[in-house]
């Protein structure tokens, strides 16, 4: 399970992650910090990774180019690291199956 997480979730959040999950990284270990939307969507793709972001623009990018990449979209509002681990790793599962349907390429997952 290959995740890419935007820069608008904190590196730190994925680098309590990688304990578990080693293909999961950051774009900032990519050296695409501050690089435009657009080239961390080639990035994913050329890369085979997802992408897990809170950022709308993504949203654009997949109504213009669908997918690969997908995208899962985190619409948690402002939580601390602590919580945003938590959402993930809640919904982890859901994210592994996502990841292999082959029909679906955008998933939101929502702060409940």
């Amino acid at each position: 399970m290959r995740l890419l997480f935007d820069q608008n979730i904190s590196f730190r959040v994925v680098k309590h992650l990688q304990a578990n999950w080693p293909e999961f990284t950051h774009i900032s270990n990519c050296k695409l910090t501050d690089a435009p939307d657009n080239v961390i969507w080639a990035y994913a793709k050329q890369s085979n990774y997802c992408i897990v972001t809170h950022d709308d623009d993504f949203d654009d990018l997949f109504s213009l180019y669908g997918f690969p990449p997908k995208v899962v979209k985190l619409k948690t509002g402002n939580l601390s690291n602590s919580q945003t681990i938590l959402i993930i790793n809640k919904h982890i599962e859901t994210i592994e199956q996502f990841l292999r349907n082959s029909e679906e390429g955008f998933l939101t997952i929502y702060a409940v």
